[in-house]
């Protein structure tokens, strides 16, 4: 493709293929990018910009998907086993198993690249080593992904792709419940085990994509949330929100999506979240045989000031053996007042409730263990024991 220079400190040269809608630009560090369907239009007002690298920023990174023409190469099977070298570094992933082979209902082979387990969930992905750049591609793939779909009823059916994919073909496949890794998901999901791959091509191109985009996690989002959150009346529905959607993140999966603001037969008795417990393995199996935790009852209480025996009795007089469980969590801004934890220790002896409180820190910890793809329910599992250990 032709390409004209233009006067930029970041870029040398701007071409366009009118008839495939490819625009390919040049940059001075001697990378070069092809962005896909973009608009004659566009090209022209790129290239008339009275500042090309403002255009490029506001109207064209970011908004068109691409292929890096000047990166190296590297075929698919290669993709693919560095995909499952970075899924067994992480400990999250596991039965992981590469090109497995399946039969559908007609008795036609599937096969696809990788099969593993993630919190309890069947993982079925597809690894394709040229990103779908057309809305033709774009249904080929969805095509094919959904013939997946038969080999496992609750599975997640996954495409792996090794560069950003825009936004409205993202979508496409969201609408199809088909999840897409493409590079930019893939660096941030395996940042940490990244070094695993130092050796290969892909290493340096997965850092550069970090480097590009750098994307606040959902963890990082999720803190300068609670932390615009002001204690209080007046945003009690937004800090209620906000744990409903934390919480959720944190533990769905393995518990079950919550239920909202549920009261018990006599309707005096009302939490703002339920999570049941399913769980036959690890932390929350033992939740539930220890401590009877079917379900898991969360009460967020923006209170200004700290939360009293008030709040604990209420908790209590909702969690009962023959319904939902006897483990309770209070989230509160502040540590309890010592009436509160009093009446703790006094219904765990007495009744055998077990009611812990969460504040802030302990939520900021949750989020930060679980961006690190390490366990929130640490936290837990120490206020549990820390509460059982002073009695």
């Amino acid at each position: 493709m032709d390409r004209i220079p233009v006067a930029s400190s970041n870029i040398l040269s701007i071409g366009y293929d009118e008839a495939n809608k490819v625009l390919e630009v040049e940059f001075t560090g001697g990378a070069i990018y092809q962005y896909h369907n973009v608009q004659s239009e566009t090209y022209h007002q790129f290239i008339s910009a009275p500042s090309t690298g403002k255009y490029f920023v506001e109207s064209i990174k970011n908004q068109y998907s691409y292929t890096n023409v000047s990166s190296i190469d590297f075929r698919e099977v290669e993709f693919v086993y560095v995909l499952s070298a970075l899924m067994k570094a992480n400990d999250r992933f596991s039965e992981i198993n590469l090109m497995p082979i399946y039969r559908d209902i007609n008795g036609k082979m599937l096969r696809p690249d990788l099969v593993c387990t993630l919190n309890n969930k069947k993982l079925l992905i597809e690894v394709k080593r040229v990103s779908p750049l057309i809305e033709m591609r774009v249904k080929e793939y969805i095509n094919q992904l959904n013939l997946y779909k038969d080999i496992h009823k609750d599975a997640k059916v996954i495409l792996a792709i090794p560069d950003k994919l825009q936004q409205n073909y993202l979508s496409s496949f969201e609408k199809q419940g088909i999840e897409v890794w493409d590079g930019v998901k893939i660096a941030e999901l395996f940042s940490n085990e990244l070094e695993q791959i130092k050796d290969h091509s892909l290493y340096a191109h997965f850092q550069k994509l970090l480097t590009t985009y750098k994307v606040k996690s959902k963890s990082q989002e999720f803190i300068e949330q609670l932390n615009k959150i002001a204690p209080g009346k007046k945003d009690w529905s937004l800090f209620q929100k906000l744990c409903v959607n934390i919480f959720e993140y944190l533990f769905t999966p393995p518990l079950e999506k919550p239920l909202y603001e549920l009261s018990d037969e006599s309707r005096t008795n009302r939490r703002d979240i339920i999570f049941p417990n399913y769980v036959d393995v690890g932390f929350w199996k033992f939740m539930r045989d220890k401590y009877n935790a079917d379900f898991v009852v969360i009460d967020a209480k923006n209170y200004s000031a700290n939360v009293e025996k008030k709040e604990v009795l209420q908790m209590s007089n909702y969690l009962k053996s023959f319904g939902t469980g006897l483990f309770g969590i209070i989230v509160c801004r502040n540590n309890p007042k010592s009436n509160a934890t009093i009446t703790q220790r006094e219904h765990w002896m007495a009744y055998h409730k077990l009611i812990i409180f969460i504040n802030d820190n302990d939520i900021i910890q949750m989020l930060t263990l679980k961006e690190k793809s390490n366990s929130p329910e640490d936290v837990i599992r120490q206020k549990i024991e820390e509460f059982r250990l002073s009695l």
